[in-house]
């Protein structure tokens, strides 16, 4: 079997790909399983903890960004920085 440069890196927000792809890719599923539940037209707010070095490092990291742009559909693959500013501005607009 062979093996791509692509099967092994992953690109994600940065500056840690590694700190950004998985907390998106959960916080996408996370709204998906609300969604496929019935569950996600009811929810008003969503705390999220990341722990270990996610914990440790997230904001410097970019993680929480990730974590809200999962929240908002978005997929590492899918991307765009300008999103991000905008998908920001709305979440703490929203958060008051």
């Amino acid at each position: 079997m062979a093996i791509s440069v692509f099967d092994l890196f992953k690109i994600g927000i940065g500056p840690s790909s590694s700190h950004t792809v998985g907390p998106m890719r959960a916080a996408r599923q996370f709204v998906a399983r609300l969604d496929k539940d019935g569950l996600l037209a009811a929810t008003r707010r969503v705390r999220s903890e990341m722990y270990g070095s996610l914990g440790a490092t997230g904001k410097g990291h970019g993680s929480d960004t990730a974590v809200l742009l999962g929240l908002a559909g978005e997929l590492p693959t899918w991307w765009i920085p300008m999103p991000c500013r905008t998908c920001w501005q709305q979440s703490a607009a929203a958060s008051g």
